[in-house]
């Protein structure tokens, strides 16, 4: 897994990659107070046959944090942005608590990202 960053409505979000280009992508969004290794024994165990991509939300681990208080709007708004900044179209998400939240509330606006929803 390579550590990356990208920089998204001048965040700097940090997230981890492992660059299987030709393979389905899973995106890992997790809960509160957490970060992108949270799951990292479920992503492991994919890692081989799918792209895993993890993301540290804005204000945990190494991603930049906002100047103001967000909510699940925001964070949803990051989130696409993220996705699309990666070239990313219908990935499964796997969302942990907070990050199901993001998820859930993405795919409600954003149908296209998402061809599956797991919610933990």
């Amino acid at each position: 897994m390579e550590q990356k960053s990208l920089s998204v409505n001048n965040l700097r979000l940090s997230y981890i990659d492992n660059c299987k280009q030709d393979s389905p992508v899973v995106l890992f969004l997790h809960g509160w107070a957490a970060d992108k290794y949270n799951m990292r024994l479920i992503y492991d165990g994919l890692a081989d046959s799918c792209r895993i991509v993890s993301l540290d939300l804005p204000g945990f681990g190494g991603s930049d944090e906002p100047e103001c208080e967000w909510g699940t709007p925001e964070y949803s708004g990051i989130v696409s942005g993220f996705i699309d900044a990666l070239g990313i179209t219908g990935c499964t998400v796997v969302g942990h608590s907070f990050g199901g939240k993001i998820a859930f509330y993405t795919a409600a606006l954003k149908p296209q990202l998402f061809s599956n929803i797991i919610l933990i």
